[in-house]
């Protein structure tokens, strides 16, 4: 699971369209979260540590960065 949200996070940075990067984002730093939340209570093996803790963090400054673009875009279009 760490891995996964390794991935999911790290392909949200090349997302073609907002939904998809958005969602991918969020289930990346979900994932990620609540895997590091696992290893930390022992229920996974340590060795994902980073790759959860990497999947979370740029998969939550994805989320946070393509949602302040999406609404920049809302606010100059008017």
């Amino acid at each position: 699971m760490a891995i996964t949200s390794l991935v999911l996070s790290l392909v949200s940075l090349f997302g073609f369209c907002f939904v998809p990067a958005v969602l991918l984002a969020v289930t990346g730093a979900i994932m990620g979260f609540v895997e590091f939340g696992r290893i930390k209570k022992g229920r996974s093996p340590r060795n994902g540590r980073s790759f959860a803790l990497a999947g979370a963090i740029i998969g939550a400054a994805m989320t946070v960065l393509i949602s302040i673009f999406v609404i920049l875009m809302f606010v100059v279009a008017e």
